[in-house]
C-alpha cells in the first residue's frame, strides 16, 4: 500500500481502493469477498467511506473472478479509478 499506516480519516477510501487492487486476487482465491465487504460496511457504518467507494472496491474484487487482473493497465499508468469509471463493471448477483 502507498501508506504504511492511515494517519487521517481522509485516507481510508484510497487505502481501501489500493487494498482491493493489490489484494483482490487473494481475496478471490481464499473466498474472502464477503469478509472484505463486511469490513467495508463497517467503515461505511462509521462514516469513513461512502457507498460509492464500496461499489468501486467490490467491482475491482469481482473483476478478479472474471479475468485475474482487472484494471492492470490503468493502475500501471497511474490513472485514478473513480466510482463512475468502475460502476459499469459491477456485477449484480
Amino acid at each position: 500500500m502507498a501508506y504504511p499506516f492511515i494517519s487521517s480519516c481522509g485516507q481510508v477510501p484510497e487505502s481501501c481502493h489500493l487494498f482491493a487492487v493489490q489484494q483482490g486476487a487473494t481475496l478471490h482465491a481464499y473466498g474472502l469477498r464477503y469478509n472484505f465487504l463486511l469490513h467495508l460496511f463497517n467503515f461505511w457504518d462509521n462514516s469513513l467511506i461512502a457507498a460509492s467507494h464500496i461499489s468501486s472496491c467490490m467491482a475491482i474484487v469481482d473483476a478478479y473472478a472474471a479475468d485475474g487482473e482487472p484494471f492492470a493497465k490503468e493502475v500501471k499508468n497511474g490513472s485514478s479509478l473513480s466510482a463512475e469509471s468502475t460502476s459499469s463493471k459491477v456485477v449484480k448477483p
